[in-house]
């Protein structure tokens, strides 16, 4: 599938409104899905413009989802670079979180996080 950069830059200035804003990035972070309804404002706004789009999961159950992984990918890219100019350094998956001192100690301070970005 080929997106126009046109109708990618649409969707971002569509999902970044308020309150549309709040529903996609709530999107990002749902541990269930949010239900679809074509009489809610939020919802219907979204599919409309191309940022949901309806998932249907058996008989009359209808969740939110977005378009495609492409526009989940822009919009992931767009609000975190908003929310965190400047992520730094990321750590790897698999990385060792854990500085260890010269001895093999485990070594962080009070208050420390145990992660560094």
């Amino acid at each position: 599938m080929k997106v126009l950069p046109n109708n990618n830059l649409n969707i971002v200035s569509k999902a970044k409104r308020r309150p549309y804003r709040d529903f996609v990035m709530e999107m990002f972070r749902m541990d269930r899905k949010a239900p679809f309804r074509y009489d809610d404002e939020t919802t219907r706004f979204l599919y409309v413009n191309g940022v949901v789009e309806v998932e249907r999961k058996g008989a009359g159950e209808n969740f939110v989802a977005f378009s495609c992984p492409f526009v989940q990918k822009r919009l992931f890219n767009y609000f975190s670079h908003e929310l965190f100019a400047d992520m730094g350094r990321i750590n790897g998956p698999f990385e060792n979180l854990i500085r260890r001192g010269p001895h093999g100690r485990k070594k962080r301070a009070l208050g420390e996080p145990l992660f560094w970005l």
